[in-house]
C-alpha cells in the first residue's frame, strides 16, 4: 500500500500469473482507491489488447448501474481500451498524474516478467520520470 505523497516502488507479478506482489493499492478519500496492476497476455490475459501497468480507481460505494471501477485509460484517443496501460517506452503514456490527491505513478521496467512500478509525489514525479527514463536507455 502506498500513501498519497510518499514514494514508493514495486515489482508486480502478472495479475493472470498470480505471485507475491499482484496489486499496490492508493487509498483515496471516502473509501476510495487506485487499483495498479501488471497487466501482460498471459493466462486470462492473453487476449488483452495491450500489457503494461493498468491503473483502476475504484469506487465501492457506487452500485445500482453506476460503474464501481474506473480504467486510467492512458491513452484515452485509442479505441476500446487498445492502449490503456502505462508503459515506460511510450512518451505518451509514461506517466500518470493526480494532481489533486499529489500522487504520480510511472511505469518502470520489466525483470524477470515482473514490472516495475515507482509511486510517487507529483513534484517529484519529472525528475523520477527523468530518471525511470535514463534507467531505460540504458538496458
Amino acid at each position: 500500500m502506498a500513501q498519497p505523497g510518499e514514494t514508493i516502488y514495486a515489482f508486480l507479478s502478472p495479475l493472470a500469473k498470480k505471485g507475491d506482489t499482484l496489486v499496490v493499492k492508493i487509498p483515496l478519500k471516502q473509501g476510495r482507491y487506485y487499483l495498479i496492476e501488471n497487466r501482460q497476455p498471459i493466462g486470462f490475459d492473453r487476449i488483452l489488447p495491450d500489457s503494461g501497468i493498468l491503473i483502476l480507481k475504484v469506487d465501492p460505494q457506487k452500485t445500482g448501474g453506476s460503474d464501481p471501477v474506473r480504467i486510467m485509460d492512458a491513452d484515452p484517443s485509442s479505441s476500446n481500451f487498445s492502449q490503456a496501460t502505462f508503459r515506460i517506452d511510450r512518451s505518451n503514456r509514461n506517466i500518470f498524474i493526480d494532481k489533486e490527491i499529489n500522487v504520480a505513478i510511472i511505469p518502470l521496467w520489466s525483470e524477470k516478467g515482473h514490472q516495475g512500478v515507482l509511486v510517487t509525489s507529483t513534484e517529484k514525479s519529472s525528475d523520477a520520470l527523468k530518471a525511470a527514463l535514463t534507467i531505460e536507455k540504458l538496458r
